[in-house]
């Protein structure tokens, strides 16, 4: 057994030295923030153009509802407010 794997717990699959744990989680995090980040934004970019279709499909028949529109505003704020922080 080598001297890495005697340091990982294989009950809990995490490090048994809670410094060494934190590294790597501060590791994995920075290394795979950029692509969490890229995701939100291209998922809300594809969730505005499905709004949009919603408003000119259901626009005619039922009118701007202004919750629907109050909702995507307050979480197209929220979404941006988390990309740019």
């Amino acid at each position: 057994m080598s001297e890495l794997e005697e340091q990982i717990s294989k009950l809990t699959c995490k490090f048994n030295d809670l410094d060494l744990e934190n590294q790597y989680k501060e590791m994995k995090w920075e290394k795979n923030s950029n692509y969490i980040w890229n995701l939100m934004l291209l998922g809300h970019i594809i969730f505005l153009l499905v709004i949009l279709d919603d408003v000119k499909i259901f626009g005619e028949s039922l009118g701007v509802q202004p919750l629907y529109i109050f909702t995507h505003i307050i979480c197209s704020i929220i979404v941006y407010i988390l990309n740019f922080i």
